[in-house]
């Protein structure tokens, strides 16, 4: 859309300059190894470990998501590469630069002047507040889809031609499978052309974003008949609508204080939940509406800021939380949405830009020294992001209140036998969230390895009296079960559990364990290989060899 761009030497010196950066702050966490939810939708799917299974992607979920492109990737990368940590690293890495790059050119086809548009890609490359979502394996590969349709709409932007046309439709339909956030792309496109009136440009536009909404209601559909509803939960965090609005507004100003002090960062944040007329939600809605008010005026006068709250709006718009989702804030969900502030401060740097060539020499090394604090801020988190325990442990510190910190500290703590810290950590979630069945579950198993097994079992029930379809409750009531030697019951829960498809390594292990104690070896012997099958998790698999190992030498 733009006829005053960049020549080719410096766009390709610009491009170079953001991959460099970018694959420059993020490659150190290539050391890091499976952590977080890597561990449920990598490690514990065993579906993406045959890439005959990507066709059944597109006609099922994954934990109650749909995103058979990921999947697919998923198996792929373990195709080649197996479980070896730093190939999903550099793809997660890639996805990033590839969504870096495609902003750059989608500011320059926009018309922005240049410096910002560079500024802009390279803040957005280096930015810390996408750390938590580029670092973490999971939430790099949730990238993949919004890489493909940033590629699509850099193209669809770009000068016509039917090829460019059916490449575009085609990365932007992969990329709906990818990631929902996917989908606001046939918005950022139809906002962005409202500054622009050239009518060859807009026909050409205008023609590639009906089949992008097109693919969209396609995607939709498809979408809608898998998870058999729309979002992926049914009930608001906040109870209502309303509520979540009213919650949701104050976090979009610490999205914005954090895009310019990205301070403090962590994965979770204690969400104040708010309701009816209150008033810090009602001032952060005010303030919200008058900035997009702003944002829009200026449509013709600084296009830059137009886009700005273009990017921010649209960005976010997956996460505002108009329909039900089962976290009401989070680092990585401002991913796309940091596109706005990137621009925001490339107009900063650009219009402050003086014109004495002395002050001009100290401006730009200024500008370089906040990139380089910002790259040292995102390799800072990479280095929290090393283990669950300096994840969470980190978080806790930084706001003890946040439930899901405390939690999973918790966790990590068990693990290390820490048992008295755990239960501290447990014993404040389940203060936090009185009803949250993960905590109660993590209490007693505290309880569990403390000996105190009366008190672990009434952790469980709870836990199962406020979700009886909960298959964590009841393997839980089970292992208590077992240590008491109440075979019987023990054997009744895991069996139901294992006959209803629930193949985990918990329900396996009890059931090997009671079998190889009733001397059904063989039976023993097939749980336990079944979890070499079906874990991702090399202790798992230890174990299980270990004792098959032992049941062989009690059968000689």
């Amino acid at each position: 859309m733009n006829d005053k761009t960049l020549t080719f030497p410096a766009r390709r010196l610009a491009i170079m300059a953001i991959i460099f950066i970018g694959f420059a702050v993020y490659l150190p966490k290539i050391g890091n190894g499976f952590i977080f939810d890597d561990q449920v939708f990598i490690q514990g799917d065993e579906s993406i470990r045959s890439i005959s299974n990507i066709p059944s992607f597109f006609l099922t979920d994954q934990s109650r998501l749909y995103r058979p492109i990921r999947s697919a990737i998923y198996s792929l990368v373990y195709a080649l590469f197996n479980y070896q940590t730093p190939a999903y690293h550099l793809a997660g890495i890639t996805f990033h630069i590839i969504i870096s790059v495609s902003f750059f050119l989608i500011l320059e086809y926009l018309g922005l002047p240049p410096l910002i548009t560079i500024i802009a890609a390279l803040v957005f490359a280096v930015h810390p507040l996408h750390s938590d979502r580029v670092v973490n394996i999971t939430g790099s590969f949730d990238l993949a889809g919004l890489a493909l349709a940033y590629a699509g709409m850099a193209i669809a932007l770009g000068p016509s031609g039917i090829f460019k046309t059916i490449l575009s439709s085609l990365l932007f339909a992969l990329g709906l499978f990818g990631s929902e956030e996917a989908a606001t792309i046939p918005l950022l496109i139809v906002a962005c052309s409202l500054p622009y009136r050239k009518k060859d440009v807009l026909k050409v536009t205008s023609i590639r974003t009906c089949i992008f909404f097109v693919l969209l209601a396609f995607y939709l559909t498809a979408r809608f008949l898998v998870l058999k509803g729309v979002t992926r939960v049914a009930e608001y965090p906040a109870g209502g609508l309303w509520n979540s609005i009213v919650t949701t507004a104050p976090m979009f100003f610490m999205y914005l204080g954090k895009s310019i002090i990205p301070f403090g960062l962590r994965p979770d944040y204690g969400v104040i939940l708010r309701h009816g007329a209150d008033l810090h939600g009602l001032i952060a809605l005010a303030g919200l509406a008058a900035l997009a008010i702003t944002c829009i005026a200026a449509v013709r006068r600084a296009p830059a800021i137009y886009f700005a709250g273009v990017f921010f709006f649209i960005g976010l718009l997956p996460f505002s939380n108009l329909l039900p989702t089962d976290t009401i804030a989070a680092e990585r969900y401002f991913y796309h949405g940091l596109a706005g502030p990137s621009i925001f401060i490339g107009v900063l740097f650009a219009y402050g830009l003086p014109k004495d060539k002395k002050r001009m020499r100290l401006y730009l090394i200024l500008s370089c020294v906040v990139l380089f604090l910002f790259g040292a801020l995102t390799i800072n988190r990479t280095r929290i992001w090393s283990s669950a325990y300096t994840l969470w442990d980190d978080a806790a510190k930084k706001d003890p209140y946040s439930y899901l910190a405390r939690l999973n500290r918790g966790n990590e703590l068990q693990l290390q036998g820490k048992l008295l810290e755990a239960q501290t950590d447990h014993i404040a979630a389940k203060s936090l969230r009185p009803n949250l069945i993960a905590a109660k579950i993590a209490l007693g198993g505290d309880l569990v390895f403390l000996g105190k097994l009366k008190e672990a079992e009434e952790e469980f029930y709870q836990a199962l009296k406020l979700d009886p379809a909960s298959a964590d409750a009841a393997i839980s009531i089970a292992q208590v079960k077992v240590i008491s030697k109440d075979y019987d019951n023990a054997l009744r829960i895991a069996l139901k559990l294992y006959q209803s498809g629930d193949h985990r390594v918990a329900v396996l292990n009890v059931l090997g364990y009671i079998s190889a104690q009733t001397n059904h070896i063989s039976e023993a012997k097939k749980y336990y290989e079944e979890i070499l099958r079906v874990s991702g998790n090399e202790e798992d698999k230890k174990q299980a060899r270990h004792n098959i190992d032992a049941i062989s030498e009690m059968q000689n």
